[in-house]
């Protein structure tokens, strides 16, 4: 599948299917590897709306953006599959293909594909889609973007066409819902509160005294997340530190003899240069946030022990959360939510046992990618594709573990479905992702996905791979019909 033009014009319901000649439109041409960018690297505006538009073209349910109701345009997007070539316009709630109305609740490029599955139509995206919002956080479950979500479970069941077990995956997928919102009622009985007396008649206040209470509260939450942002810094050194460590130690291990001025020397942390020094200076500054934190603890404290003893403001909501901690038990609530865990346990038994074909298939290739590019070898087990808990993998390996993931994903449906999709990143510089990083995972979707349409969008441009068709956008994507003028024909980009 090779996505060749996009046109977007304004909507008129009216006269849907009837061409101007002088219409307002504009025209985005795509190539091979296609990279959306702007001039301006502090101009962010259009490009994630424009990846949007090519969603929106391609029948999907998808969010606004950058405050733009994208369902009043009209767009019609050119693509191949196979060699062959369709047309796929859509209005709103309009969408036809090769002019013939399209009258299904599943994409229209869900229809050509001859995909059937609601579920498995969704999880396609999945297959070849990073979002700037959840992007990289995506792993094997997880919104795609908007609604549309990707469950690896129910894409096996889907790949096997095995209906049996759905029934099981939604009714985990409720109960793993409403074990959450249990967590946030613990979080809320763990949480403190200010509390007020409603009997009290001093609870009547002026103006002056309310709006001090406002400025109070603001500062305690200003004081809350910034305890917050010091304590995820820790974290962030602590775990470089550890890597550090483990680092240090295999190069230890490994009793690595160099030879300087004739003299063997065995490396150690000691004569590694700068090793030392560089991690007294990371816990010099984990100490430093460590006191940091502190004296944010204390302000927190002395302004809370302040604003619960004063009495003179109303607070309906302080009032019900405390009757909330009197009516509610930890114990009772944490009973529920093991019984959930245990069903939800039990369910996922089942599930994997049939999945297993699809399962070993799939890890065949998630395999290989994992191996050539250059995962931690405690990833590179089978479970890894229904691990839900990934909180301890440090940045890199995480990007680099979910990139592989998607790519794999894409392979398996080519051979599956003998279907090769695009494989499409709007921002790849986000979460975190440093430029070196980028340009190394997007050398990674180049090497495995050589024969595939690959698409980027990004603030910068300055990346080691070729593209074929860079599309520069100045004024946004509905800015730029704005340019048009009767008789004025825009050159494609």
């Amino acid at each position: 599948m090779e996505i060749l033009k996009l046109t977007i014009e304004f909507l008129d319901k009216k006269n849907f299917h009837q061409n101007k000649i002088f219409s307002e439109k504009i025209e985005y041409n795509f190539g091979k590897k296609t990279l959306i960018t702007s001039s301006n690297e502090e101009n962010s505006k259009g490009k994630t709306s424009l990846l949007r538009f090519l969603l929106y073209a391609l029948g999907y349910k998808i969010p606004h953006t950058d405050g733009m109701n994208i369902y009043k345009f009209k767009t019609t997007l050119i693509l191949t599959i196979n060699g062959k070539q369709f047309e796929l316009l859509r209005g709103d709630d309009k969408q036809y293909i090769n002019n013939s109305p399209h009258n299904s609740d599943l994409p229209m490029i869900s229809t050509i594909l001859k995909i059937n599955s609601l579920s498995l139509s969704n999880a396609l995206l999945g297959c070849y889609y990073i979002d700037q919002e959840k992007g990289w956080t995506l792993f094997n479950r997880g919104l795609v973007i908007g609604k549309i979500n990707f469950n690896i479970e129910r894409f096996l069941l889907s790949i096997k066409n095995d209906d049996s077990c759905k029934d099981l995956i939604i009714k985990s997928e409720n109960l793993e819902n409403e074990k959450n919102q249990i967590k946030k009622i613990e979080d809320i009985l763990a949480g403190d509160y200010i509390y007020i007396n409603e009997d009290d008649s001093s609870c009547e206040i002026d103006e002056t005294s309310y709006k001090n209470f406002l400025e109070q509260r603001q500062e305690l939450d200003s004081i809350r997340h910034n305890i917050y942002l010091k304590n995820k810094e820790k974290k962030e050194l602590d775990m470089i530190l550890k890597n550090n460590e483990e680092f240090i130690q295999k190069i230890e291990q490994f009793n690595i003899v160099i030879q300087h001025n004739k003299t063997d020397i065995l490396v150690t942390r000691d004569n590694l240069k700068s090793f030392n020094l560089m991690t007294d200076i990371l816990e010099m500054k984990r100490n430093e946030i460590i006191l940091e934190t502190d004296l944010l603890k204390n302000k927190e404290k002395k302004l809370f022990e302040i604003l619960k003893n004063n009495n003179t403001f109303p607070n309906a909501l302080n009032s019900a959360l405390n009757n909330l901690k009197k009516n509610l038990s930890k114990i009772e609530l944490e009973i529920i939510k093991k019984e959930k865990e245990h069903t939800i346990l039990k369910n996922k038994e089942e599930i994997i046992k049939h999945i297993q074909e699809p399962l070993e298939e799939f890890w065949e290739i998630l395999k290989k990618i994992l191996k050539d590019i250059g995962i931690s070898e405690k990833y590179i087990q089978r479970k890894i594709i229904l691990e839900r808990k990934l909180a301890g993998i440090s940045g890199a390996q995480r990007h680099k573990l979910s990139l592989a993931y998607k790519i794999a994903l894409n392979l398996y449906v080519e051979k599956k479905f003998q279907i090769k999709l695009p494989f499409i990143i709007d921002s790849p510089l986000s979460g975190e992702v440093t430029q070196d990083m980028a340009n190394k995972m997007l050398n990674i979707c180049e090497h495995f996905l050589k024969d595939r349409q690959i698409i980027i969008s990004s603030v910068k441009s300055n990346f080691d791979i070729k593209f074929t068709k860079e599309i520069r956008l100045e004024e946004g994507v509905v800015g730029e019909l704005e340019k048009f003028q009767i008789n004025n024909i825009r050159e494609s980009y």
